[in-house]
């Protein structure tokens, strides 16, 4: 019921159980937020979960993105690493809580309290290499960053300010 009734209010998400950084973003297929319960099991997960995840792949299937959802390009790792490889290097500045990274094409802001929401580390963005896709989302990497650091992968939604999903780098 819950997923029904979330799904046409906007503001669904797909439900689990497991550390943070497994369910941060959006989902690719349905477009909504993944969200967790956190890692420790109190037992009515399997009964609410999996119900509230089928009605909103449901609707989704049905009636297309949710109001409100994300509907623009969205690749997949893979495509998204090759992205990168032909991307630029960018400085990155912050102003007030956003990063701003300017393109050739296009300036791309991010929600910094967006960027750092699963991160046990408060290192500044400075630099990236990252490339547009048809403004509708950003894909950067860090530059900034030892070697041993996060090299994941990040993909930002233009027009909201925010982050879609992130691709680790020790899949």
């Amino acid at each position: 019921m819950t997923g029904t009734v979330s799904y046409f209010t906007g503001t669904a998400s797909l439900q689990g159980v497991g550390g943070p950084e497994t369910y941060h973003g959006i989902d690719r297929e349905t477009r909504v937020k993944s969200t967790s319960s956190g890692c420790i099991f109190v037992g009515f997960e399997p009964f609410v979960f999996p119900a509230n995840n089928a009605a909103v792949r449901l609707w989704t299937n049905v009636f297309g993105y949710q109001r409100g959802g994300y509907t623009g390009i969205y690749p997949t790792e893979h495509e998204a690493q090759e992205i990168i490889k032909a991307a630029d290097t960018i400085n990155v500045s912050q102003l007030d809580d956003y990063y701003e990274f300017v393109t050739e094409d296009i300036s791309v802001q991010l929600d910094t309290l967006e960027f750092y929401r699963y991160r046990y580390y408060g290192k500044s963005l400075d630099k990236v290499i990252g490339k547009t896709v048809d403004n509708e989302c950003f894909i950067f990497q860090r530059l900034d960053l030892e070697e041993s650091d996060d090299k994941a992968v990040y993909i930002v939604d233009i027009k909201n300010k925010r982050l879609l999903t992130q691709y680790f780098d020790y899949y």
